[in-house]
């Protein structure tokens, strides 16, 4: 009979050892889960401000290079278009000069010299031109740069968008598995 009590007792007390064992890792995982919930949180809050920001400001210095480079090739398209008419009208005066010569015996040399400078003036104007339309090729190119770059930042958000699901994801999963352990925890 002593023996049976004895037993009795010794099972009755590993049992409470045993149970006192399951509440406290329980409650140490609930602790865990809990920090995890929270650094979790705190990650995905900061992560989003973090990246609003970047968005914010990249998209503003794509938005202000984007209307400089636009203003550039402007302003060099209108150079160019300028530098064609005076080319233009630096040949037509070169022609006009040379009717001249044609026609003027006597004012031959002086006449030869305006030609001279006049041509002279037309090759300027036309390495002016050529220069120009490079520089407007070189504006057009930086400007589709400027574009790659914003497609680029529109896939880096969606990324992050990505992200922030993933997270969403791990929460709902751990606040789950912190409502399981809950009501393991309200069986014992």
């Amino acid at each position: 009979m002593t023996l049976t009590l004895t037993l009795t007792l010794t099972l009755t007390l590993t049992l409470n050892l045993t149970m006192t064992l399951t509440l406290t890792l329980t409650l140490t995982l609930t602790l865990t889960l809990t920090l995890t919930l929270t650094l979790t949180l705190t990650l995905t809050l900061t992560l989003t401000l973090a990246l609003t920001l970047t968005l914010t400001l990249a998209l503003t210095l794509t938005l202000t290079l984007t209307l400089t480079l636009t203003l550039a090739l402007t302003l060099a398209l209108t150079l160019a278009l300028t530098l064609t008419l005076a080319l233009t009208l630096t040949l037509t005066l070169a022609l006009t000069l040379t009717l001249a010569l044609t026609l003027t015996l006597t004012l031959t040399l002086t006449l030869t010299l305006a030609l001279t400078l006049a041509l002279t003036l037309a090759l300027t104007l036309t390495l002016a031109l050529t220069l120009t339309l490079t520089l407007a090729l070189t504006l057009t190119l930086a400007l589709t740069l400027t574009l790659t770059l914003t497609l680029t930042l529109t896939l880096a958000l969606t990324l992050a968008l990505t992200l922030a699901l993933t997270l969403t994801l791990a929460l709902t999963l751990t606040l789950a598995l912190t409502l399981t352990l809950r009501k393991i925890l309200s069986a014992f």
